[in-house]
C-alpha cells in the first residue's frame, strides 16, 4: 500500500489554496460520475470543469504534483478500495466495472501497480485469519 499512502499523505501535507481545494473536489465528484459510463479520461473530465485540459495539466502539476491520469487513477483506485472494504460480496469484476476499468485484467494490473499486491491479495490482507474459509 505504499505508494498510494505516500500520495495521500503528500495530499495531506500540501497547502492548498481555497479555489485548489474546490477544484479538487469538483473533479473528484466528476470522476466518480463518469466512471459509470465507463474509464473517466482527461478531456471528459476537463471538460466537466469547463477548462481546457492543458490548463487542468497545470493547474494540478503546480499545486499537487500530479497529472490528471495520475489524480484521476487515485479517485478511481481509492472509490475501489471503499467497495472492496464495504462490499464484500461484489466481485473483484464487479469492483472493477463500477470504478470504470474495461476489464478485470487492467484494473488488477493499474491496483497492483499502485499497492504491490493484487485485489485478491488485498482483499487477504483485510479479513482477519480466523474469518477465512478453510
Amino acid at each position: 500500500m505504499s505508494k498510494y499512502t505516500t500520495i495521500d499523505d503528500r495530499l495531506k501535507q500540501v497547502q492548498l489554496k481555497k479555489e485548489d481545494k474546490e477544484l479538487l473536489r469538483h473533479l473528484e465528484q466528476i470522476v466518480l460520475k463518469k466512471m459509470g459510463d465507463g474509464t473517466p479520461s482527461v478531456t471528459m473530465v476537463a471538460d466537466g470543469l469547463h477548462m481546457h485540459p492543458m490548463k487542468l495539466q497545470r493547474k494540478l502539476k503546480g499545486s499537487i504534483g500530479l497529472t490528471p491520469g495520475e489524480y484521476i487513477t487515485i479517485v478511481r483506485l481509492k472509490s475501489a478500495l471503499g467497495y472492496l472494504a464495504d462490499y464484500p460480496r461484489y466481485s473483484i469484476t464487479q469492483v472493477a466495472q463500477i470504478c470504470g476499468y474495461a476489464d478485470n485484467s487492467h484494473f488488477t494490473h493499474v491496483f497492483q501497480r499502485w499497492f504491490d499486491t493484487s485485489p485478491q491479495g488485498y482483499l487477504g490482507i483485510r479479513v482477519p485469519i480466523a474469518a477465512r474459509k478453510k
